[in-house]
């Protein structure tokens, strides 16, 4: 690997990831007021490929202010600098800039930011391949990329001590692909790689360096997996009691709804991915008309998801129901409770909040992150108590992922069956509408033929759920 220079005071840079040595990526925040303008075309006399990746953030500023621009960086753009200079590595800031923000003098980031996140550290860890075997972006062909996506096969990664997942190669391969073919585009690549074209439903689709080594993406009957009926009420019971009970032919609200509960019913009755769940709002659950509404009906909330698009979701009125009861109630005594013992905070409006915890935790927002671990718990509680009572259902839980996305993967299918069955000639059209997903061809493809591997478990959740 090439030495660095580094400026007087600067300390020396982590060895080159996995390659030389386990490194772990550092994040930094920026000012979200930094801009940046790419000084010369020259890439090569810019890039230095010793990088770290920062995220721009609001009220932080950074030296690398000084670099003029009229374009501002949105807050949570993540992108790569040198370590030595400090400046943004090039080519793989205007990849970024022109693959995720949109707008003209005001930059607006079109995808999540886990998302921007991800990208970000899949290009950091092939930047750190490129400068310890000597490499710059422009010399990289096939035989350069296949030995990074082999090594891949063959070293463990440096934060878990463990070989690489199937699904981080994937979206590693995908990343890097992605942006070499944005440089051959622009003439910035010495050896031009091979790119097949081919018809589907959205159009012509291309596919660069088609005959890459590595894993392949398993088949859309794989990746589109339901929890299993027999699994839901088990899984759901141990988030929490059932939200509403019938008493009299009567649906009546549970007195302490428990927010693991609601946050799993929110995504099992909507479809919402998991980060949509923790964005909701109290007012958003709050300002709507339920009085006189059939239960059993729905009312559209509006829900702002990935890449920041808006849609309409259709929420069950007794969810809502429970939704505002918790609200109300639970969410505005943990809050106020909160609030007593600290008064520098404020009341943030987001509908989940944590209800237990020390001083400081009770009552902020719940995040993705602490939903998965609630909902983690919650799934290996399930399985110590059928390993105990229900052998054979066990086995089932063990033989699939029980995530909190496989709950909106089970109602796209049950959504899309019953339409179906309802005489719906275009079931997919309304599941990719609530689903938020871009293409209709897209949606009807993946559901129509996961719909025939599930549709008895399915039909028998219908039942079960209606």
């Amino acid at each position: 690997a090439r030495r660095r220079l580094l400026p007087v005071g600067q300390s020396l840079p982590r060895l080159r990831a996995r390659y030389v040595t386990a490194l772990t990526t550092s994040s930094h925040l920026l000012g979200e007021s930094m801009t940046y303008k790419p000084a010369v075309n020259n890439y090569r006399t810019e890039m230095n490929y010793d990088v770290e990746v920062r995220r721009s953030a609001r009220g932080r500023l950074s030296a690398m202010a000084a670099i003029v621009s009229p374009v501002h960086l949105p807050s949570g753009f993540c992108f790569l600098v040198s370590r030595a200079s400090g400046r943004p590595a090039q080519p793989a800031f205007d990849f970024l800039t022109s693959a995720y923000l949109a707008g003209a003098q005001v930059r607006e980031l079109i995808c999540a930011e886990n998302t921007i996140k991800a990208v970000v550290d899949d290009l950091s860890d092939f930047h750190h391949f490129l400068d310890a075997h000597g490499l710059w972006v422009h010399d990289v062909g096939e035989e350069a990329l296949e030995q990074y996506l082999r090594s891949m096969t063959t070293l463990k990664s440096p934060v878990t001590g463990r070989p690489y997942e199937r699904s981080t190669v994937l979206r590693r391969r995908s990343s890097v692909t992605r942006f070499l073919q944005f440089c051959q585009e622009r003439g910035l690549l010495r050896h031009r790689f091979k790119i097949e074209s081919s018809p589907t439903p959205n159009g012509i689709a291309q596919r660069f360096a088609p005959n890459l080594p590595g894993p392949r993406a398993d088949p859309i009957d794989k990746l589109v997996r339901a929890i299993e009926p027999p699994l839901l009420r088990p899984l759901l019971d141990e988030l929490g009691p059932a939200l509403v009970n019938s008493v009299d032919e009567d649906l009546v609200i549970s007195p302490q709804p428990s927010v693991s509960r609601l946050m799993a019913e929110v995504c099992l009755n909507t479809g919402l991915r998991r980060a949509e769940a923790c964005s909701l709002r109290v007012e958003q659950v709050v300002n709507v008309h339920l009085e006189g509404r059939d239960p059993f009906t729905s009312i559209a909330i509006s829900v702002r998801g990935k890449g920041r698009k808006l849609r309409q979701v259709p929420f069950p009125v007794w969810l809502l129901t429970a939704l505002r009861f918790y609200a109300q109630n639970v969410r505005a005594r943990i809050v106020s409770t909160a609030i007593k013992q600290n008064r520098q905070l404020a009341d943030h409006g987001y509908l989940f909040v944590i209800e237990k915890g020390c001083r400081g935790v009770k009552g902020r927002p719940i995040t993705p992150k602490y939903f998965n671990k609630i909902f983690a718990s919650a799934r290996e509680r399930m399985l110590a108590r059928l390993m105990r009572d229900d052998p054979e259902l066990h086995r089932l839980a063990k033989s699939i992922r029980i995530t909190i996305h496989a709950l909106r993967h089970t109602f796209a299918l049950l959504t899309y069956i019953q339409r179906r069955n309802f005489g719906d000639a275009s079931p997919g059209k309304y599941v990719q509408a609530v689903l938020g997903h871009s293409y209709q061809e897209t949606t009807e493809r993946i559901y129509l033929r996961s719909s025939h591997v599930f549709e008895s478990e399915l039909s028998e959740a219908m039942e079960q759920l209606s």
